[in-house]
């Protein structure tokens, strides 16, 4: 989590596979962010993050889930989908 925003709307993100030795995966255009608290987080919200449910979220945080914890939200669009096109030189 982080304590300050780490990226600045506007800008160009790699995406990376956490550990896979694929690297980049897409880049994205971070199009907005804002602060909230993880008590806030919809549903809806947890899917697009990649949970199956809001209650899949919460076990991921485990003990250090605090619905008062501040957090940032980073809203992006993709430009490029890197992964894909290494998929289909194969």
């Amino acid at each position: 989590m982080w304590t300050r925003p780490l990226v600045e709307v506007g800008s160009i993100q790699a995406f990376v596979w956490k550990y896979s030795k694929e690297g980049i995966f897409a880049n994205a255009k971070i199009t907005q962010l804002t602060r909230g608290k993880l008590g806030d987080i919809t549903e809806s919200e947890a899917r697009k993050e990649g949970f199956k449910n809001l209650e899949a979220l919460i076990e991921y945080f485990g003990k250090s889930w605090n619905p008062d914890r501040e957090v940032w939200i980073v809203r992006f669009r993709v430009q490029d989908k890197i992964q894909e096109k290494l998929v289909r030189k194969q």
